[in-house]
């Protein structure tokens, strides 16, 4: 998986494929800033997530957001991952 990260006009009309989306949707990037994670659990992983208008972000999505929020405004989330005692950020 290769993220890719764009600005988008807001009049973009977004529309997903139904063989493999069931919706898209936009979350300002203000949200993830101004949002505390929470937890969750899936396995040994422990990873960020948000909730958001009735969506649930997880998985490898906050993941990925998590990383790219670090990485330009330290933002502080962290993670960790299976077999491993180290926080990942």
């Amino acid at each position: 998986v290769t993220p890719i990260v764009g600005i988008v006009p807001a009049d973009v009309e977004l529309v997903p494929d139904q063989r493999e989306l069931e919706a898209v949707f936009r979350v300002p990037l203000r949200y993830f800033l101004d949002e505390k994670p929470q937890t969750d659990q899936f396995g040994q992983w422990f990873m960020p997530a948000w909730n958001y208008q009735g969506y649930r972000i997880w998985g490898l999505t906050a993941i990925m957001i998590g990383e790219m929020l670090n990485t330009i405004y330290d933002a502080g989330i962290h993670y960790s991952r299976p077999d491993s005692d180290n926080k990942l950020k």
